[in-house]
């Protein structure tokens, strides 16, 4: 059960029968009036994986902002708490979009998760949850020793900068984004954060003003530990084991060459593996690094411990041509020596040379 308190509804009341009275012009900014300055915050949910691909950063966030309406200017005891969506939506509020987004929406479980708050001298201020995943390019040629920087930009849609001017709110925020030590990513670690303004044009509308935006950059760095457990150690072992070969007899081709061979069929595998499935745990992309054309630093990697396999390979074939040459000579110069020692009968020596070539 859940008790009120009876000043809550009281309020409540007062506000219904405040937008009831001049319910017109509260929806409107009326341009002229002066700038509108609008002042955020944002926070990262608790606990909640935000997925990350190569292009794609998913962030479940809460959004604060703040900003004067003096129309809404009351004289209630309480600043008046409204957690009603059809009242709310009758408040004017900035049109704000998030400019790298491909999805948004505000979470609505139970129910939508916002709130507005109203105070005695016209504040307003509104805070939602909102599930964002936002376009970030990510550069993975260091990978998997890589730091990621993804941006964040919040923008008015119709208002220019004279009218509607945003700014973080005690620049920088309060709540910066990574301060909360419950955020938890697959395999990388929020390390730093940075917070900018910026204004500019509409390219498609000529002296139209500029418009002005906010951004936040949030700076990852992946974990190594599982990318060295899962593939550089085995890639390594892989490579001393096919310099075990050097210690076998040269004429022991079969083992020698059976090593070699599958130990550069076993790191091909392996190889092949890394890159469609790392990092295994991650579950929203298995083949998302596939979806980048460049060298990454363990393409270098693999590549490199390929070619050493493959001169082991190669080095065995000039130790098995270097051995069998060298037994050719040794055999022919013998021969030579006999041949000198027995010139009076040749047949014998014919059959002597047969015998050390068998």
């Amino acid at each position: 059960m859940v008790d009120l308190n009876p000043s809550i509804i009281k309020d409540d009341n007062k506000i219904q029968q405040f937008f009831r009275s001049e319910s017109a012009d509260r929806l409107l900014r009326i341009i002229g009036n002066g700038v509108v300055k609008d002042g955020y915050n944002m926070f990262m949910a608790p606990g909640q994986a935000q997925g990350l691909t190569t292009d794609d950063f998913e962030v479940d966030m809460y959004l604060a902002m703040g900003w004067f309406d003096r129309r809404l200017a009351h004289n209630c005891t309480y600043p008046i708490l409204v957690a009603n969506k059809f009242i709310a939506d009758r408040i004017w509020h900035p049109d704000l979009y998030f400019v790298n987004s491909k999805f948004a929406y505000l979470q609505e479980v139970t129910t939508p998760n916002f709130m507005v708050i109203i105070y005695p001298d016209g504040l307003i201020f509104k805070s939602m949850r909102i599930d964002v995943t936002l376009s970030c390019m990510m550069d993975l040629q260091r990978f998997p020793m890589d730091k990621q920087e993804c941006p964040l930009v919040i923008q008015s849609y119709a208002y220019v900068e004279n009218i509607l001017n945003l700014t973080w709110h005690n620049d920088p925020p309060n709540f910066p984004i990574g301060s909360n030590s419950e955020i938890k990513l697959n395999d990388m670690i929020i390390t730093n954060t940075r917070f900018e303004r910026c204004s500019g044009p509409y390219p498609m509308f000529r002296k139209s003003g500029n418009w002005s935006c906010i951004k936040a950059f949030i700076v990852m760095k992946r974990l190594m530990l599982f990318h060295i457990i899962q593939t550089y150690i085995p890639t390594g072992m892989l490579v001393s084991i096919s310099w075990m070969s050097f210690w076998l007899d040269p004429r022991a081709s079969p083992a020698r060459i059976s090593l070699t061979i599958t130990s550069l069929l076993t790191l091909t595998t392996m190889s092949n593996g890394a890159r469609q499935d790392l990092p295994q745990a991650m579950n929203f992309l298995k083949y998302y690094l596939l979806q980048v054309s460049y060298i990454k630093a363990l393409d270098i990697w693999l590549t490199f411990s390929q070619a050493l396999i493959f001169l082991v390979l190669l080095e065995y074939s000039f130790v098995s041509y270097y051995v069998t040459k060298r037994e050719y000579n040794c055999i022919h110069k013998l021969v030579a020596d006999i041949a000198d020692i027995y010139s009076s009968d040749g047949t014998q020596v014919f059959f002597i040379y047969f015998h050390y070539q068998e």
